[in-house]
């Protein structure tokens, strides 16, 4: 059932009229379509688990994910910006990634994350993001993830 719905929400969203001339560049994907691309960020497993980074496009925030949880926004064509940014106390770096849209295109990025703690220091410390095939990023976002609307 839960791949259907994810199918179903991938084709709809397809399908959708392009937006007005005066449409933000990043918008939710349920509202833009059509002449952009598709951008889906999703966390199967990322540490620190009691955290949800947040996630910029082009600095502006579209979600605090968590794990387990997947979004997606449409974006216009060209190159985008796309920042994880930990709270301060998860005591994580963050990362950005540069990714060239093409219309009509679908981008999936998984969101890392290694703590590894022996008290009192921090032994290891990293996360990023991972740019996945499509077919690598529906499968993982099937077999993982609910849907956590962008802001």
């Amino acid at each position: 059932m839960k791949a259907k719905a994810v199918l179903g929400f991938t084709c709809g969203m397809l399908i959708a009229a392009a937006p007005p001339p005066s449409a933000p560049a990043i918008a939710p994907v349920t509202e833009v379509a059509g002449e952009n691309g598709l951008l889906f960020v999703y966390r199967d497993y990322a540490e620190p688990i009691i955290w949800a980074p947040a996630v910029k496009v082009d600095g502006r925030k579209i979600v605090g994910i968590g794990n387990g949880k997947y979004t997606a926004v449409s974006v216009t064509p060209g190159l985008h910006i796309v920042t994880l940014k930990w709270p301060i106390f998860a005591s994580q770096s963050g990362s950005q990634i540069g990714v060239r849209v093409e219309k009509g295109k679908t981008y999936f990025l998984e969101v890392t994350g290694v703590s590894r703690y022996i008290a009192p220091y921090v032994i290891e410390s990293e996360s990023g993001f991972i740019l996945v095939e499509p077919k690598v990023g529906m499968a993982s976002i099937q077999q993982c993830c609910t849907f956590q609307p962008p802001k």
